[in-house]
């Protein structure tokens, strides 16, 4: 289920290959993670694709080494979306729609699955730089991605508690997702949520 294919066996025998696996393995069988997991990455998806339709590439488990840290590193599952690109009339619409998207899948994760951060260091980190890409790109523009990103979490919320629907489809995408992240062969008797 998680992918080494990148790893030689030699890698794999080593004790940082077998830490991260474990870990990787101790959160993948903790009761309610990977449906979090997957609905946190639907959640992205549902919000992306407020702005249009969003082709978007599957990125199953994964335990690669990170040759300029010298260590093996795990990627737990996620959805890589191709964003339309930033119009420069349009930019404020833009970043609005993206912190939407970057900031719900914490937002949800943390709902779901409460006793853990939500997942979303990575996405606000990435979020952050491409503010500050955009600026740069555009010049004339300032974007104080703290503050957007704080409204973006801030509006999810709301949205999920003033419409339950919006949670249902999040679910329902999110069940789709288990199965393209191969979730639902290795561990169908560990997908329930908490509640469950």
């Amino acid at each position: 289920m998680i992918d080494v294919s990148e790893l030689t066996e030699a890698q794999k025998a080593t004790e940082g290959f077998k830490s991260t696996y474990a870990g990787m393995m101790n959160l993948y069988n903790q009761p309610g993670f990977i449906t979090a997991l997957c609905a946190h990455e639907a959640a992205h998806l549902i919000f992306y694709e407020r702005m249009g339709r969003i082709p978007f590439e599957i990125i199953q488990p994964k335990i690669y080494h990170n040759d300029a840290m010298n260590r093996f590193e795990g990627y737990m599952a996620a959805v890589k979306p191709q964003l339309p690109d930033c119009e420069s009339a349009k930019w404020r619409e833009w970043v609005t729609a993206k912190a939407l998207g970057c900031a719900a899948g914490g937002v949800v994760g943390r709902r779901l699955f409460p006793h853990a951060d939500g997942g979303d260091v990575e996405d606000k980190r990435l979020f952050i730089q491409e503010c500050a890409d955009l600026v740069r790109h555009f010049g004339s523009i300032s974007i104080n991605a703290g503050d957007v990103w704080a409204l973006a979490q801030a509006e999810v919320s709301r949205q999920l508690d003033s419409d339950p629907k919006l949670m249902e489809l999040i679910q329902k995408r999110a069940e789709e997702l288990k199965a393209l992240f191969g979730f639902a062969k290795c561990f169908s008797n560990l997908i329930a949520s908490p509640a469950d």
